[in-house]
């Protein structure tokens, strides 16, 4: 389960060192209690200020890939392979243990990334997080978190 975090923070890291042009301006996330505290207003700001994104999926996972270039363009982006403003992507949360029962538990992420000003790295800016039910198919908690953070985008201040 680290080693896969580990993993994800490095392919992120990769894909999003190739630069991003728009600053992060104090929109960073902290880890607090193994859950990501990010500031809402500063990162709108950010997203406002942002013209292009980079989409960062799995090959194998098309439909993740398509799903972020349509919410892209729904907020009237451009998607770019690289120097994006900013980086999305979605990663499915670990499941610790069995699940017994109906009920939600936290199923995926939708990470965005943005550079860290006057650094040569890339900063967490985003995390919206989802929680579902275990069983539903990928696509669709794919779908339902994007909905989930259009829905936020709309009526959050």
């Amino acid at each position: 389960m680290k080693a896969l975090r580990i993993f994800a923070a490095v392919i992120a890291f990769t894909l999003f060192s190739t630069g991003f042009t728009a600053h992060a301006q104090q929109a960073s996330c902290q880890k607090h209690h193994g859950t990501f505290q990010c500031d809402w207003h500063a990162f709108r700001t950010l997203l406002e200020k942002s013209q292009t994104i980079a989409i960062r999926n799995e090959n194998m996972d098309r439909f993740t890939g398509v799903q972020l270039k349509d919410l892209a363009k729904s907020l009237g982006k451009t998607t770019v392979p690289e120097k994006a403003d900013l980086g999305f992507e979605i990663v499915s949360v670990d499941q610790a243990g069995i699940i017994m029962g109906p009920g939600t538990s936290a199923i995926a992420e939708l990470r965005i990334y943005a550079k860290a000003p006057m650094a040569d790295h890339y900063e967490l800016v985003w995390v919206e997080h989802y929680e579902g039910d275990p069983d539903r198919p990928w696509q669709s908690s794919v779908r339902a978190l994007i909905d989930q953070f259009e829905d936020h985008l709309k009526h959050a201040k």
